[in-house]
């Protein structure tokens, strides 16, 4: 029970600070998106589609490259190898990239950084920094210089830098990053600004979309879900693998309450002696079991709380600044503990009533 409550909080916490990074990042009207599993990059045709498309009035889509800037990516990664995030048009159009120096809006060539990141390397607007290719299974090999154009307050989606995407075609077309999978660089999500009717923007973007069969028109509220599928299914996973927990504790309460009808066998015969009828024997052991069961449940509940919060604690510098503790899930649990403490005392119940009184006093 310490361990569900544990992974439960965690999976809570994720979710609830995933969710707040789209909603304190992402405010454009729509979100264009593939696969939540990652496995069908947005084509980059859909964006041409997407602006094309009447009411739109902004798209930009972001993905990740097989390069670095000055040795130095984000977190993201490409393969085996390191990536840096892109922009394929304003970035802006996310709706909260503000600008400390310099121009953030990726107009031309060069790259943008976090104040930050740009103090710590000591880079100035309008200054080269190199450029390297690092595409995975190949030697790292710079590709020339990318200007520094504007520096931004502290992004969660931009991360340390991004780079524009006018930069980074001139290599593609030239074949820079090889003819494999990464020739031409991930474009993983894109975000929409119109006008006009949300309804039928949407409408109109899902027709425009449609041929490429793997982009998914979503809200900002849908794309943050989407984001959380990842955490669902890890869960799920770690569930399933203590659910053999959840059986053996099942099985240690029948064999506890086994034991307790052989060890109090002339007690129990005592007990039918002067009166007491085969339902209130069951009723007693029944009572036993779901008190076992709860006192498990209630001490392993405050026992997983305290490590959740202790392991987020820890957590708290790499995004988890969140801590969010799932009471639903953990009150069904504890019900559940009550249910599963009924049912393991089904077998010792019956076999405690059937006690013959004579021959269990006479032992």
């Amino acid at each position: 029970m310490a361990l569900v409550a544990v992974f439960g909080m965690l999976g809570a916490s994720m979710k609830a600070s995933i969710t707040g990074f789209v909603g304190e990042t992402v405010k454009s009207d729509l979100v264009l998106y593939g696969p939540s599993d990652g496995s069908f990059p947005i084509p980059r045709q859909a964006l041409d589609a997407a602006r094309d498309t009447r009411g739109v009035t902004a798209v930009s889509g972001f993905g990740i490259a097989p390069v670095s800037v000055a040795g130095t990516g984000d977190a993201a990664t490409v393969g085996n190898g390191g990536g840096t995030g892109f922009f394929d048009g304003d970035p802006t159009v996310t709706g909260n990239v503000t600008p400390v120096t310099g121009d953030v809006t990726l107009d031309r060539p060069g790259f943008i950084a976090s104040a930050a990141t740009a103090a710590d390397h000591g880079w100035t607007v309008g200054g080269q920094v190199p450029l390297s290719a690092t595409v995975p299974g190949t030697p790292e090999r710079e590709l020339g210089t990318v200007e520094l154009l504007g520096t931004y307050q502290p992004n969660s989606l931009l991360g340390d830098l991004v780079v524009s995407w006018s930069a980074l075609s001139p290599y593609v077309d030239e074949g820079a990053f090889g003819t494999g999978t990464f020739a031409s660089p991930m474009l993983y999500a894109a975000f929409v600004d119109g006008d006009g009717n949300g309804e039928d923007l949407r409408q109109a973007l899902e027709d425009a979309v449609d041929p490429f069969i793997v982009v998914q028109v979503l809200t900002p509220a849908e794309f943050a879900g989407q984001q959380a599928v990842f955490v669902d299914q890890m869960l799920n996973i770690l569930y399933a693998l203590l659910a053999l927990a959840v059986i053996v504790a099942v099985l240690g309460i029948v064999n506890t309450l086994a034991l307790n009808v052989i060890e109090r066998r002339r007690e129990i015969g005592m007990m039918r002696a002067v009166g007491v009828t085969r339902g209130q024997v069951r009723r007693m052991i029944t009572l036993e079991a779901v008190q076992i069961a709860l006192y498990g449940a209630v001490v392993g509940v405050v026992v997983g709380l305290a490590l959740g919060w202790a392991f987020l604690r820890v957590l708290s510098g790499e995004g988890l600044d969140t801590i969010e503790v799932p009471w639903g899930q953990l009150g069904g649990m504890i019900v559940a503990s009550a249910v599963i403490g009924v049912l393991a005392a089904v077998w010792p119940a019956a076999k405690a009533s059937r006690t013959p009184p004579l021959e269990a006093v006479a032992d």
